[in-house]
C-alpha cells in the first residue's frame, strides 16, 4: 500500500510539472510578423528611399569626376555709339579649355569613388537603424500584450 501511495504521488507531481510552462506566449497573427514587418518597413521607409536616392546620385558622378571640364564658347560684341553690329573687327567668338594638372583628374575620380563607397555606408547604417527601432517596437507591443494578458 505504501508503494501504490508513493507511486501514486509521483505520477500527479509529474504531471503537474508536465502541465505547467515557464512563459506564457499569446499566438501571433500573421499581420504582425516580424519579418514581415521588417520587410514592410525597407521597402516603404522614406529615410531609406532618400539615402538610396542620394548613393545613385553620388554613383552617377563617379565617371564625370574625372574627366575635363566642358569648353567654353562665347560670343563678344563691343558696341560703340555709330558703328554697325556687323562689322567684323568689333565681334568676337572665344572658345577656351581648361587643363587641370594632371594628377588631379584621378585624384578627383578617386575621391568621387570613396565618397560613393561612404554614401553605400551611410545607405547600410540608415538600414541597420530602421531594423533596430521596428525590432525594439515589436519588443514594446509584445511585452504589452503579455502585461495586458498577464493583469486579466
Amino acid at each position: 500500500m505504501k508503494y501504490f501511495l508513493v507511486i501514486f504521488l509521483l505520477l500527479i507531481q509529474t504531471g503537474l510539472s508536465v502541465s505547467q510552462t515557464d512563459t506564457i506566449v499569446i499566438p501571433e497573427s500573421n499581420i504582425l510578423d516580424l519579418e514581415s514587418l521588417i520587410t514592410e518597413a525597407l521597402i516603404t521607409n522614406p529615410e531609406i528611399q532618400s539615402m538610396q536616392y542620394d548613393w545613385n546620385m553620388i554613383i552617377a558622378k563617379v565617371p564625370q569626376s574625372g574627366t575635363l571640364p566642358n569648353p567654353m564658347l562665347e560670343y563678344m560684341h563691343d558696341e560703340f555709339p555709330g558703328l554697325q553690329f556687323g562689322e567684323q573687327m568689333y565681334s568676337r567668338i572665344k572658345l577656351s579649355q581648361m587643363f587641370d594638372y594632371p594628377t588631379k583628374l584621378s585624384t578627383e575620380r578617386s575621391l568621387a569613388e570613396l565618397q560613393a563607397e561612404h554614401s553605400h555606408h551611410g545607405h547600410l547604417e540608415k538600414i541597420n537603424s530602421v531594423i533596430a527601432n521596428v525590432k525594439s517596437a515589436y519588443f514594446e507591443l509584445w511585452y504589452v500584450q503579455q502585461a495586458i494578458f498577464l493583469m486579466n
